[in-house]
């Protein structure tokens, strides 16, 4: 049951991804088009990129959890793998816990705020608030994820490579 509820949760995650990077070159295409053929660019063109940019990124994180291929810094790969890989394979599930954590712990705080401040963006006036929403869920559905890398192990890439 768990493997099947991630398993959607990754597919939500990587096709919300893809529709997002679809509509970036859509606008971007569009925003050209309007600016050299009619000499009028399509309105908050960035804004949107931004926007969109975002729930990629943290779409993304998503998968990447899933599969445990985060950028490697390999510090203290090599020397603590070789002394205990039980001990590397905790470190590694606890850091990648810890680190979570404290993102969605910023993006709640941040959240908040947009809510209390009644942030918007600046040239359509979207509010944040929603954004956030969107960033605090996605980084949930990663934190569900490192159940199932702590099940089945790593798929990605090791070291370097």
């Amino acid at each position: 049951m768990y493997d099947h509820i991630a398993r959607l949760i990754a597919n939500l995650a990587l096709w919300t991804g893809g529709i997002c990077m679809a509509l970036i070159s859509v606008i971007t295409v569009a925003d050209v088009f309007m600016r050299y053929v009619f000499l009028s660019p399509l309105p908050g063109t960035g804004e949107h990129t931004q926007l969109l940019l975002a729930v990629i990124v943290f779409s993304g994180l998503v998968l990447v959890t899933r599969e445990g291929t985060h950028i490697v810094v390999s510090l203290f790969e090599g020397w603590l793998d070789r002394i205990s890989p039980k001990l590397f394979s905790r470190c590694y599930f606890l850091a990648n816990i810890a680190g979570l954590l404290f993102i969605l712990y910023s993006m709640y705080e941040a959240t908040l705020e947009m809510f209390e401040f009644e942030e918007e963006t600046l040239v359509m006036e979207y509010p944040l608030a929603y954004l956030g929403i969107a960033i605090v869920v996605f980084i949930i559905f990663a934190i569900f994820q490192l159940g199932y890398l702590a099940k089945h192990g790593s798929t990605g890439h090791s070291g370097g490579d």
